[in-house]
């Protein structure tokens, strides 16, 4: 009897130790302060809110041709490759010019025929001695002749292929030893002093794009450059599959720095010079499980967070413009998102 009272005491001590340290332990916890966040913020001010519209787009030559031989034959030889720089006037391919050498030649003769039968007829002529007839038949086989001459000489320039203007051979067709005919491509030659930037703008945004209007195409790299252009050309008929316009913002390109097929960022100006989209970094916004996007809102006052619903555009420049959702004044987490939950705590400067 007295072995089990004291199996029953200790066992009664035991649970009130334990007691002891549940109770202890629940109390340092709630003495122990919450831990915030660390976390960069954005005031949506009229910085944020853009006055123009951002597409994405491509560098294309500004004066592109296609280089041909005026003339029939073989080619013999071809002296500039692909990604070359020509100057105006430089030879770029050679036909073989042997036949148009012997066509020459037949015709100089005949010129040279024609010649000395007119400079020993017509002093016999100016003396009444020969018949007017036969002084016409002299004259116009001169002429024939001197005109044949010229045809030929121009022939035998034109089995050699010059470039029309300064510029890059961007395309090579021909190899030595085709066969090609009079306009059949041998080289495409651009000239990339000045660029387009070609975009593709949605209809919903086609009444702001107005030929004239100012545009910023930023180029991506270590310099982060951003070049001047203005909108040139606006398309008049949507492409059948993404019912997008194409337009076409021209820049200069004198250093020669960027190249046709680059890819671009164009903003351009609005045409009513309003006020347009909300610009905020693509880092800020998270994705919910429903496959919605929002963002973090900041309570000023408890320093908590909550989820803000948005409603995305497309990306502008070094962000992503917001169409609804987000409004002047309202602070936002910019950096920081993926250790947040809602209401929990935040530290910011």
């Amino acid at each position: 009897m007295i072995k089990k009272f004291k199996l029953v005491n200790v066992g009664a001590v035991c649970l009130f130790f334990c007691f002891q340290l549940y109770v202890l332990g629940c109390s340092s916890k709630k003495s122990s302060p919450e831990r915030a966040a660390r976390v960069n913020v954005l005031r949506i001010d009229a910085s944020s809110v853009s006055n123009s519209l951002s597409f994405s787009g491509t560098f294309e030559a500004q004066k592109v041709t296609d280089e041909s031989f005026l003339i029939p034959g073989t080619v013999l030889k071809i002296d500039a490759a692909e990604g070359d720089y020509v100057k105006k006037g430089q030879i770029l391919a050679q036909l073989d010019a042997q036949v148009y050498e012997k066509a020459l030649e037949a015709v100089n003769a005949k010129a040279a025929q024609a010649q000395d039968a007119y400079n020993r007829y017509r002093p016999i002529f100016e003396r009444g001695n020969l018949p007017e007839v036969k002084m016409v038949e002299i004259e116009t086989m001169k002429k024939e002749t001197e005109s044949a001459l010229a045809i030929a000489q121009k022939e035998l320039q034109n089995c050699y292929l010059t470039a029309a203007r300064d510029g890059y051979i961007s395309k090579k067709y021909a190899e030595a030893g085709d066969s090609v005919f009079p306009g059949q491509k041998i080289f495409k030659l651009m000239s990339i002093d000045k660029l387009y930037a070609v975009i593709y703008v949605p209809e919903k945004d086609m009444a702001e794009i107005k030929k004239g209007a100012d545009a910023v195409v930023s180029v991506s790299g270590a310099d982060e450059r951003k070049i001047k252009g203005k909108v040139v050309s606006v398309g008049v008929f949507a492409d059948i599959l993404s019912r997008a316009y194409g337009v076409k913002v021209l820049i200069d390109n004198s250093g020669q720095n960027l190249l046709p097929g680059m890819l671009c960022m164009v903003n351009v100006l609005r045409s009513d010079g309003k006020s347009g989209q909300i610009i905020i970094p693509a880092a800020a916004v998270k994705l919910d499980v429903d496959g919605g996007r929002y963002v973090y809102c900041v309570n000023e006052e408890t320093k908590r967070v909550f989820k803000r619903p948005v409603v995305l555009g497309g990306f502008a420049g070094e962000g992503i413009s917001v169409l609804s959702g987000l409004s002047v004044g309202d602070l936002i987490v910019s950096e920081g998102v993926q250790k947040l939950e809602e209401g929990v705590l935040t530290e910011y400067k």
